[in-house]
């Protein structure tokens, strides 16, 4: 039915970064979860956190995916790798050092 279809997510960025945050610095269970779940959306959704400024989310999600999926051989995981760099490539000028240059994201763990 139609209704079946109507689906009502929430997500917390804020709890994703704290999670990300826990499992490279602390050691902590990786937030896989949750980054299947961003790297999952529909490519519209995937697209409105990059134009808006808000794209290591979805960065992040892709290279924890990708880093997940090395032991295990997957080749996709050269494939969520590219997508990651793609989107960083994508990211603006103002944007690029708070991903690269802060702690605020763990990217450079």
């Amino acid at each position: 039915t139609e209704a079946s279809c109507i689906h009502n997510y929430a997500f917390s960025v804020g709890h994703f970064q704290r999670k990300l945050t826990d499992y490279y610095v602390r050691n902590q269970r990786p937030p896989l979860t949750e980054a299947l779940f961003l790297t999952r959306l529909p490519r519209p959704y995937q697209e409105q956190f990059l134009e808006s400024g808000c794209g290591a989310p979805m960065i992040m999600a892709y290279l924890l995916v990708a880093e997940a999926k090395i032991p295990l051989g997957d080749a996709d995981a050269y494939r969520y790798s590219g997508t990651a760099m793609n989107m960083v490539d994508g990211l603006s000028e103002m944007v690029k050092p708070i991903l690269m240059e802060t702690s605020v994201w763990p990217y450079r763990e």
